[in-house]
């Protein structure tokens, strides 16, 4: 082999080194530009639901949809923290005369909420043996039945009014007022507290 030739070979062997490592080169930056955009894929799909579970958290609990009073046929006091503002609001209302019944639930067993007064207005005070919302919802909806109730107004805590609604309209058919206490804004420990209870009414137990 002659020295144009050695030189020929010595070329194409470049050129395919070369070319060899273009390829490579172009491979790692077609992996990293992948590796890029699902990194920030993954960033926008987080910063989303993240967006989503804060706006979901402000109206469901922080902001719930909430109506102006009204006369009905009697009004409930659900039992939670706070416990002294949500009793004062629903004996107000009671007294204001939106209804002539003001249902009082006393909590479970361990709780110690005594039963209020409240003048011209029968009130009923119960104690639910779940000692949660849904025990509460029921024992309303089974003593409005009974009573041939149509309409309820329900003061429930602010970060429980979503769930307390719920539950009340499985339970009971006729219409549902919610006019939640003027409780400060919930702690995060409540916050979670009630979506969890939210999810559950809305997956696992569905019926009233």
């Amino acid at each position: 082999m002659g020295p144009t030739s050695r030189t020929v070979v010595s070329e194409l062997s470049r050129e395919r080194s070369d070319h060899s490592a273009e390829i490579l080169a172009k491979g790692h930056t077609t992996r990293r530009r992948r590796w890029q955009r699902w990194v920030f894929g993954s960033l926008g799909i987080f910063a989303l639901v993240v967006m989503v579970l804060a706006a979901a958290t402000l109206r469901l609990f922080v902001f719930p949809v909430a109506n102006q009073p009204r006369h009905v046929d009697g009004i409930v006091s659900f039992n939670g923290p706070n416990e002294g503002i949500r009793t004062a609001r629903a004996v107000s209302l009671a007294e204001e005369g939106y209804a002539p019944v003001l249902l009082f639930s006393q909590g479970g067993d361990g709780a110690d909420t005594s039963c209020p007064k409240a003048s011209r207005v029968t009130v009923v005070c119960f104690d639910d043996a779940s000692d949660n919302t849904r025990g509460e919802a029921e024992w309303v909806g089974r003593y409005a039945q009974r009573h041939h109730w149509h309409s309820l107004l329900i003061v429930p805590g602010r970060a429980q009014a979503t769930r307390a609604r719920l539950l009340t309209e499985r339970c009971f058919s006729g219409q549902v007022v919610v006019v939640p206490a003027p409780e400060p804004r919930p702690p995060l420990s409540q916050i979670i507290h009630e979506w969890g209870g939210v999810l559950e009414a809305l997956f696992i137990n569905r019926s009233c």
